[in-house]
């Protein structure tokens, strides 16, 4: 007779940058629309209370269990990662930090309903009452007081990240942010700002981000980058900026984060 083997664990290691994080749990309060495309879900939380507001663009790591009527589960923290139980069907996804009340143990993610992801799909069913899990938010876009230029580069997944950092910045600065889109409804984003929109068109998403980007004349003073969309043009456009205009992740003139891998057409 032959014998089962017992399921492994899943080790995602997208949490090997944490340190002993705590798992929290909050409740879907409210959910509208802000185009066509993208559903702001506001959860409340008591761990939320009373935490300082974080910086623009930070992020929020949310449980997403499969049903709305579910309950989130939670991983063991490892420094290896993050290891999930056999047959776990949570799922981990990060989002931009619109809005947070401390006040009211509120915070506000805006998720696009595009695709069939898990984040998407629980989106697009979501209702109010609904359980969710966190992680307290992280990270963030931290404007360097000696630089007065920003360059903002992504695409309809980083609408929320760009929208928060253009409404945060100082008056006396200036920020050229440049936005690829699959579809003009996304122009109608609330608190985008002034941004140059590019159509993607049929062309690869990011393509013609990149091929706006590596146009571009080197700076002749101090600038600060923020660049997040699909993986490739966001690894292409990084490297053009450090080796071109010589920005660093290292001394914070330079942030680059893949936020989602397009199939292989």
């Amino acid at each position: 007779m032959a014998v089962l083997e017992a399921a492994a664990p899943t080790l995602d290691r997208r949490g090997t940058g944490l340190r002993d994080p705590q798992f929290l749990r909050g409740t879907v309060r409210r959910i509208t629309y802000v185009t066509e495309h993208v559903k702001r879900i506001t959860i409340v939380g008591a761990a939320l209370c009373g935490l300082p507001v974080p910086p623009p663009a930070a992020k929020v790591r949310l449980f997403l269990p499969p049903a709305v009527t579910a309950l989130p589960e939670f991983p063991l923290w490892t420094p290896r990662g993050l290891l999930w139980a056999p047959g776990a069907s949570t799922a981990m996804r990060s989002y931009t930090v619109r809005r947070h009340d401390p006040g009211t143990g509120e915070i506000d993610v805006d998720i696009l309903l595009h695709g069939n992801g898990p984040g998407s799909q629980w989106a697009a069913t979501a209702r109010t009452g609904a359980r969710v899990g966190f992680l307290r938010p992280e990270s963030g876009y931290l404007p360097r007081p000696d630089v007065a230029r920003h360059l903002l580069i992504g695409d309809e997944s980083a609408l929320p990240a760009i929208a928060a950092i253009l409404e945060s910045l100082a008056p006396a600065t200036s920020a050229l942010a440049i936005v690829e889109t699959g579809d003009r409804c996304y122009r109608r984003y609330p608190g985008a700002g002034p941004i140059r929109w590019l159509d993607r068109g049929d062309r690869a998403p990011g393509a013609a981000l990149w091929e706006y980007v590596r146009e571009l004349p080197a700076p002749d003073a101090a600038v600060q980058a923020f660049v997040a969309g699909e993986a490739t043009p966001t690894r292409l456009i990084r490297q053009h900026l450090r080796d071109v205009w010589g920005l660093s992740t290292r001394d914070g003139t330079l942030q680059a984060k893949g936020y989602w891998a397009a199939r292989p057409r």
